[in-house]
């Protein structure tokens, strides 16, 4: 299973989407010159010792992000099943590219929130990587059965 280079696209993916739990997709200036460190499932006020703040966008991104996490690992395991799993990739592509939008709606509300300069981290790029690696697993996983069915092919 770990031999297919696809297999460690996916696992490079949902690693990469599992990092974004933990590190901050961008950190913003709020009044009085705080700095809010920005993370998928809400942001932190410096200012009050509270919890996160969490809106709706940040809990679209945080199920989104979730979901597609647990797609990523079931697609993983299902590597006899090509269809499906050729399938499986196609819906991670499209979740990860509605996390990517949701992502950049949340980043952009705090313009319009009265923060300060948004500074982006490396963080905010991930679901696009991911995606771009999902795709790359779609491909191998299409040239495996273009093998298999050659093979069968000869016999």
């Amino acid at each position: 299973m770990i031999q297919r280079i696809q297999t460690v696209y996916l696992l490079l993916s949902a690693l990469l989407l599992g990092l974004m739990f933990f590190l901050p997709l961008a950190h913003a200036i709020g009044p009085e010159n705080s700095v809010f460190r920005i993370m998928v499932w809400g942001y932190d006020d410096p200012t009050a010792s509270s919890s996160p703040i969490v809106n709706p966008l940040t809990l679209a991104a945080t199920a989104l992000l979730g979901a597609t996490i647990v797609l990523e690992i079931i697609t993983v395991f299902r590597y006899k099943k090509r269809r499906l799993q050729k399938r499986l990739c196609t819906a991670q592509i499209v979740l990860l590219l509605l996390t990517a939008g949701v992502t950049a709606l949340y980043l952009k509300s705090f313009g319009e929130e009265g923060f300060g300069p948004v500074a982006l981290s490396v963080t905010a790029a991930f679901p696009l990587v991911a995606a771009i690696l999902t795709l790359l697993a779609r491909r191998g996983i299409v040239k495996d059965d273009k093998l298999v069915r050659s093979l069968d092919r000869i016999r």
